[in-house]
């Protein structure tokens, strides 16, 4: 029997979002420490980002455009004896116009143009998929993981269900093994994802999700029949021994009562949201800010956190909100704990004393922290994700949820601290039964 040598831990990560990012450094510290030999190989959108992160060879698993300096770069370049763009410039310009006032032309040309476009896509993705079957070659193992891997709100079919199924191919042509572990499933729409995904699915060797919602939408929605388990979210199962943290400014004059601390998301945000509308989005902002006012009038120290580089924006926002209402009295950048990392997001969060996550890995690593949580829920799973740590009381609807009922939950978490602790330390352990199970049955399968 070939023993396994190389593990591809594959997933739509390495674009600096830390809840990602937290799910792919607690499966890498659990394969190292049960096959110490075993050589793990990143598989992300940034694998520049992964080496760099997790200290491990990367491959790419989509193609790229040109980096934009290179594109700016060989766009200006004019090699010796070749007539500059601009030269050509008005000759080209007069020849559009002409083409713009005959109708007929005018739709051939968009026509031709949409072609060639067509083609050029073709034959790069062809290239790419050549290139990355010569490296699965030496691949034994591939798991794929993350987030809500099964979703098409964001690229359709062809973004996150097109890349599954391609490279589950490629797994099945060269035999290596194909884990689907832990993964979140939804929102999916489209009939072809669905079809995408079932195919994707189908070369699989072991399928698991991580809630009940997300095994029932495939089976349902997407059809898949296949024998499938749940487990939690792996981000469950990070070593977190070490984590000490964070030292608080000196500013806030931090006065012993409990330290809140609030993980905004861009929801309906135009800057980032599939389907933005401003209009929730600055409610959303707004009742957040009518909470944080709460907290400040009664001196409980407050500070935001970001688990990536979009939610520093909202947090800017409603920082803005509270500065413009005369409430803060230390400088912005004390209000906001930042991080580059896992480690440093999860030293921010141990820092704090109960939380108030909207992020979905927000949640998670509260929890995993033992912090008493009051979650703002975008969809079902942060939902579920609190009701299984025994905490569906402090579960809020994104768009029903009032300020005034963020205070009445926080005031109760507060009076009862210690007892929600030890409800969710207590889930925690379930988990990690959970989580040692899952990952003997991942290494009698890969061995």
């Amino acid at each position: 029997m070939k023993s396994v040598k190389r593990i591809g831990i594959f997933g739509h990560y390495g674009n600096r979002n830390l809840g990602d990012e937290a799910i792919i450094q607690a499966v890498m510290q659990n394969l190292k420490k049960r096959l110490p030999k075993a050589e793990l190989v990143g598989f992300s959108l940034n694998p520049e980002d992964t080496a760099s992160r997790h200290g491990v060879e990367a491959y790419p698993i989509r193609r790229r455009s040109p980096h934009p300096k290179m594109a700016s770069a060989e766009k200006n370049d004019v090699a010796p004896g070749q007539v500059s763009s601009a030269s050509t410039d008005s000759f080209v310009d007069r020849a559009k116009a002409r083409i713009k006032k005959i109708p007929l032309l005018r739709n051939l040309a968009r026509l031709c143009l949409s072609v060639l476009a067509a083609l050029k896509s073709f034959f790069l993705e062809v290239r790419f998929l050549f290139h990355a079957f010569q490296y699965m070659k030496s691949i034994d193992v591939l798991i794929v993981t993350g987030s809500n891997q099964f979703l098409d709100n964001f690229g359709g079919p062809w973004g996150f269900p097109y890349t599954l199924l391609k490279w589950a191919l490629l797994t099945r042509l060269v035999r290596a093994r194909l884990l689907f572990v832990s993964v979140g499933a939804g929102p999916i729409a489209g009939t072809l994802s669905c079809r995408f995904l079932r195919w994707a699915l189908h070369f699989a060797d072991y399928v698991s999700l991580r809630d009940y919602s997300s095994q029932q939408l495939l089976r349902e929605q997407v059809g898949f029949k296949g024998k499938t388990h749940v487990a939690p979210d792996l981000a469950h199962s990070l070593l977190t021994e070490q984590v000490k943290p964070t030292c608080l400014p000196e500013s806030r004059r931090l006065n012993g009562l409990p330290v809140v601390g609030i993980n905004p998301m861009p929801l309906f945000d135009p800057r980032y949201w599939c389907d933005p509308v401003d209009s929730k989005y600055k409610q959303y902002i707004g009742k957040v800010a009518d909470f944080s006012q709460k907290l400040l009038a009664n001196e409980y120290p407050l500070f935001f956190f970001p688990t990536q580089e979009k939610d520093q924006g909202v947090i800017v926002d409603i920082l803005d909100i509270l500065q413009k209402r005369g409430l803060l009295s230390a400088p912005r950048e004390d209000y906001v704990l930042t991080s580059d990392s896992v480690d440093d997001l999860l030293a921010n969060i141990a820092a704090c004393d109960i939380t108030v996550p909207t992020r979905f890995h927000g949640t998670v690593l509260s929890l995993l922290l033992e912090k008493p949580t009051l979650g703002i829920c975008y969809y079902q799973k942060a939902k579920e994700l609190l009701s299984v740590a025994g905490q569906a009381e402090f579960a809020y609807d994104h768009e029903q949820f009032q300020a005034e009922d963020l205070w009445c939950g926080f005031t109760k978490l507060v009076g009862d601290i210690d007892h929600v602790k030890e409800q969710i330390r207590h889930r925690n352990s379930e988990h990690t039964i959970a989580h040692d199970r899952q990952y003997s049955d991942i290494l009698s399968i890969i061995n």
